[in-house]
């Protein structure tokens, strides 16, 4: 047993012959040595700012356009008859959207990179379209989801101009409902299309981890297509009668201009 001890009393002197030496903490660091060290910190703090966005968003609707027509005994798609184009731009509503994503540290002076995912409510639009050949009412419900890219400016300050872009897809919903005379059409319709967007805006630090932001946006959601089996509806004897006479091919391009507020919080 005496032996054992004294053993483990030989190595735990001896431990300090054989370890490294320590470097001393006050020494100059080598140009080798700086660079790891810069390297190892670049890794740490590149794309180490998570954050979550709420935002409300003010959307005018612009909604273009045309319909051909086209006759259509019995359901036996026929000549064209008239074609003609539309365009609604005196639509309003308001949207929801929620975002997540990350900013990435860049030294101060070159501005600072998000990136985020962002999910979009557009709200329900109900749109009047007066045309030659009758009336077209739509009905859209849209949302969409983005991959949002932004660039903010550096100012010194704790306002920051930015701009941004976005690629995505978005879903629009549509109820279709034509009228004229003894003529009536009811279609619905629901469509995944490409859709983009491009903005510029404000933002606003308030507190550690906390800003508002302010910004203008563009989308463009995509066009759909829906074709409509026009019916004539007639009374004769008490009976209601009912056929196709006409074919509606109406297209519609989706056009917003968005006033969007938000608030983003570093988590």
């Amino acid at each position: 047993m005496k032996k054992l001890f004294l053993g483990l009393a030989v190595a735990i002197i001896a431990m300090p012959a054989f370890a490294a030496p320590a470097r001393n903490s006050n020494a100059p660091m080598t140009a080798e040595q700086m660079s790891r060290a810069a390297e190892v910190d670049n890794i740490r703090t590149a794309w180490l700012d998570p954050y979550i966005a709420m935002r409300m968003s003010y959307i005018h609707l612009d909604v273009n356009g045309g319909q051909d027509v086209y006759a259509a005994p019995l359901g036996v798609v026929g000549p064209l008859l008239a074609s003609e184009k539309f365009d609604v731009d005196n639509d309003n509503g308001f949207g929801v959207k929620l975002a997540f994503g990350g900013s990435a540290n860049m030294p101060e002076i070159y501005g600072r990179l998000r990136l985020e995912a962002e999910y979009a409510d557009n709200g329900a639009f109900i749109t009047p379209v007066a045309s030659e050949g009758g009336n077209v009412l739509f009905d859209t419900k849209g949302t969409t989801v983005f991959g949002n890219l932004y660039y903010a400016l550096a100012t010194g300050t704790r306002f920051s101009p930015y701009i941004g872009a976005g690629l995505g897809l978005t879903r629009f919903a549509s109820g279709v409902n034509f009228s004229s005379g003894a003529f009536n059409a009811q279609m619905a319709t629901s469509e995944y299309k490409f859709a983009w967007n491009v903005g510029a805006g404000l933002s606003m630090y308030l507190a550690r981890g906390v800003s508002i932001d302010l910004g203008y946006r563009f989308s463009d959601f995509g066009r759909f297509i829906a074709d409509l089996d026009v019916s004539r509806y007639a009374v004769s004897g008490g009976n209601v009668l009912n056929g196709v006479v006409l074919r509606n091919h109406v297209t519609m391009d989706f056009l917003a201009h968005e006033i969007i507020l938000g608030i983003r919080y570093r988590l």
